[in-house]
């Protein structure tokens, strides 16, 4: 393992930290306040800015009701009810200072995040590479369409994130795999990184996220032990999670998942067997080239696979479920040296600055062999193949470069 570099506290140090946590204040409420009437962050497109963030919030006033999952709204609870631990603190405020302080959480994560890989992959001081990485959150607002849009329906992709990144990146000797097992928890996507632990027989780390995962798992349960029964035997196993999307145009034209892959021109749809099929290899890619890049000493490469894997795994997902995105900066300082994944990065980097959303032809009026109709396949898929080409030139470039990786000997 490398060692980070004592931070020496240089005098523009204490400065890049403070005017980077005012910023990131000022961006929370110009987010909360002035992007969701304004056609900004490209929230134009929706109806209504925080309009995932206003269910959740009138969701933890249902839950005391019983009417938690109920399908009387759109965007229905689709959490383990563990999620409402989360969720709960919405109530202690207005929905005008929730967006705010909402939005603080999320930038100050994606700002964990960043400062962590600066801090493992460019080796900077702690200070330091907090300032940068507060810095590179804010900006990522401007610069990625997945962490304005993230922002402005009020989603919860860099608070988890930030979780599994501790004990992925971070160095510490006790606790590892407890914010894991919460993130797991909350949502079931970041269950790829505790199978990766028992993969490579981190078996006390495997442990501790487990058993974590089975006390939040059962406080939940005891608190709300219908709402439990509920989605483990019934949201879980009939499938409605995923036939729901099926017949709907909005899923087919800017879901990015293999899944919805194949229910879009060139193919006729009905092809769950196949996108089944693609989900799980796409999970077993990453999985691989992940502990190849690993093994390369190539750390935060192999951790933003694997939250590739994580989302390509399931048969939904959103423009926002890229949050990574401004982690591809720091992936691609620690792979400019393999050429084919220096090239493999920059282009997946071109097309996370790029809102797609916009051109995807959600009424499928584009037909036939045409250029209007290759532009729009482009546009659908350009998030997708971009990202399993970093996935599959991982496993490539690491088998060439696993010997120049280990240090020689003295």
């Amino acid at each position: 393992m490398r060692v980070p570099k004592v931070d020496r506290a240089r005098p523009g140090s204490w400065t890049l930290v403070v005017t980077g946590v005012l910023a990131l204040w000022g961006m929370s409420a110009l987010c909360a306040w002035w992007a969701p009437d304004h056609n900004w962050f490209f929230s134009g497109y929706y109806a209504k800015g925080f309009q995932d963030l206003l269910t959740r919030y009138r969701d933890v006033w249902r839950a005391p009701r019983g009417l938690l999952y109920g399908a009387d709204h759109n965007q229905y609870f689709t959490y383990p009810p563990a999620a409402l631990f989360l969720f709960a603190p919405l109530r202690w405020t207005s929905f005008a200072l929730t967006r705010w302080w909402w939005s603080v959480v999320s930038l100050a994560s994606l700002s964990y995040v960043l400062a962590t890989a600066l801090a493992r992959s460019v080796q900077l001081g702690a200070k330091r590479a907090w300032g940068w990485g507060v810095w590179l959150a804010v900006a990522s607002v401007v610069v990625f369409p997945a962490i304005s849009i993230l922002l402005s329906l009020g989603q919860v992709g860099s608070i988890l994130m930030a979780l599994v990144a501790v004990d992925y990146l971070g160095r510490y000797r006790y606790g590892r795999g407890v914010a894991t097992g919460i993130a797991a928890a909350i949502k079931i996507y970041p269950a790829l990184f505790v199978l990766v632990m028992l993969w490579r027989r981190e078996w006390r780390a495997a442990g501790t996220a487990i058993s974590t995962w089975m006390v939040v798992t059962a406080l939940a349960w005891w608190a709300w032990p219908s709402y439990s029964r509920t989605f483990f035997f019934h949201k879980l196993l009939n499938g409605q999670e995923v036939t729901r999307f099926f017949h709907r145009n909005h899923w087919r034209s800017n879901s990015s998942s293999l899944y919805s892959f194949f229910y879009r021109p060139p193919f006729s749809g009905h092809l769950a067997l196949v996108g089944s099929v693609a989900c799980v290899a796409a999970v077993l890619l990453s999985a691989w080239s992940a502990h190849r890049l690993w093994r390369a000493r190539r750390e935060v490469a192999s951790f933003v696979v694997l939250c590739m894997g994580a989302v390509f795994g399931v048969p939904v997902v959103w423009d926002h479920y890229f949050v990574w995105a401004p982690l591809l900066l720091v992936v691609l300082y620690e792979l400019w040296d393999l050429v084919a994944l220096r090239w493999a990065t920059i282009l997946a980097l071109g097309c996370l600055v790029i809102p797609w959303d916009k051109m995807r032809d959600g009424n499928f009026t584009a037909h036939g062999l045409t250029a209007t109709s290759l532009a729009v396949f482009v546009a659908r898929n350009a998030l997708l193949g971009s990202s399993l080409l970093v996935m599959a030139l991982g496993c490539r470039a690491t088998v060439q470069t696993l010997e120049e990786s280990v240090p020689p000997l003295s």
